[in-house]
């Protein structure tokens, strides 16, 4: 993973179930990866496509689909030291990207976890 020492409060990457592309990374390993640095998902939006034989079909999606790629977004984890380490120095970018991003509740109830 290429961060280095950098941690941003918001993440936002694209990701694949199955691999793709040689050497590909898989969500589920860029999660734990990510978990390991202080994060957790706040957001997953993905493509799916149905088995090959059925895509040929005149209803391809009638039945279940597999996830193949899409987007994630990851924001630090105010519950483990790790993502308090992240928000350290920076609460007022923490607060603005929360509310860009949405996650108003999420941050007023991190708040009260951490603050109270």
């Amino acid at each position: 993973m290429g961060l280095g020492t950098i941690r941003p409060i918001i993440i936002k990457t694209e990701i694949s179930f199955v691999p793709i592309y040689k050497n590909q990374t898989i969500f589920f390993h860029l999660g734990k990866v990510l978990y390991d640095m202080g994060y957790i998902m706040f957001h997953l939006s993905y493509g799916s496509k149905s088995a090959p034989l059925k895509h040929k079909k005149n209803k391809p999606y009638d039945e279940t689909v597999v996830p193949l790629h899409g987007d994630a977004h990851f924001m630090p984890d105010w519950t483990r030291s790790l993502g308090k380490k992240i928000i350290k120095g920076r609460e007022n970018q923490y607060e603005a990207l929360m509310l860009m991003f949405g996650m108003k509740e999420i941050y007023k109830y991190s708040q009260r976890k951490t603050n109270g």
